[in-house]
């Protein structure tokens, strides 16, 4: 457990470095005086002044910083961070978040690129007993195209999706030969199958792979991406509207977990 929170602090390191180095990149750009850039925090083990900005290296792998001329306090610098526009004062603080969001994107694609296959939101078949096949119901080869209003990207949303829904019925939009069809009130809920002589609670539902091509490799990985911005979404939403409680959520503890 000590080596995945090393790991944990590493990462949160790192996280932290990047989004910094956002702000400071985008506060170049836009002509911002940068007073120091550090990757770490606490005793510095290295600086090195460059020009109006000083570089620094300290002790701690717990983030980073990047100090603006005026970004704290008041600054008659016509440089400061203070003095710049609207526009140029998001821009610069966008970044950072916008950062974090490219880091998890080249994350999630080193991790796809070694997969041979990825399975589709397009049902291939059913097992034996599923109640809802039909014309009228879903057929192999439907694709889902949203459920409960929320687009469905990837074979996981299918499941996400399913599984926050409350009231026992779903409505779907499907892809049938290139014509969406909409299937409201369905009871779609897990039940118990045999599968490979085994009694499994499932959906019922076998889901067609494709082959991990480098475009799709490229697409499974925005589409994951935004995904997870949207979980963020997802959740907020589920905690405002009595979905979920407070009691679900986890602090620096279960986030170590999930890291593991």
């Amino acid at each position: 457990m000590l080596l995945y929170v090393v790991i944990a602090i590493l990462m949160f390191g790192i996280l932290v470095a990047v989004h910094e180095l956002g702000h400071f990149l985008t506060a170049k750009l836009c002509g911002v005086r940068v007073n120091e850039f550090s990757i770490g925090m606490g005793p510095a083990l290295w600086k090195k002044q460059k020009g109006e900005t000083l570089y620094s290296l300290r002790l701690l792998p717990v983030g980073g910083f990047c100090a603006m001329e005026g970004e704290d306090d008041d600054s008659d610098d016509p440089r400061s961070f203070g003095a710049q526009n609207a526009v140029k004062k998001v821009i610069i603080l966008a970044a950072g978040a916008f950062m974090n969001f490219l880091a998890g994107f080249l994350i999630i694609f080193l991790l796809f690129v070694g997969e041979e296959r990825f399975q589709t939101p397009v049902i291939a078949d059913f097992l034996e007993g599923f109640p809802l096949r039909g014309e009228e119901y879903l057929l192999p080869g439907d694709r889902f195209v949203e459920i409960n209003g929320e687009h469905i990207y990837l074979r996981s949303d299918v499941d996400t999706f399913l599984a926050l829904n409350r009231e026992g019925t779903v409505d779907l939009v499907i892809e049938r030969d290139g014509v969406l069809l909409e299937r409201n009130d369905l009871s779609l809920q897990k039940r118990t199958y045999v599968q490979n002589g085994k009694e499994v609670t499932l959906y019922g539902i076998i889901f067609a792979t494709e082959e991990a091509t480098p475009w799709r490799i490229l697409r499974n990985t925005w589409y994951n991406a935004i995904d997870f911005v949207r979980l963020i979404r997802v959740s907020l939403q589920q905690l405002f509207t009595g979905g979920a409680s407070f009691r679900d959520l986890s602090g620096p503890i279960g986030i170590v977990g999930a890291i593991s």
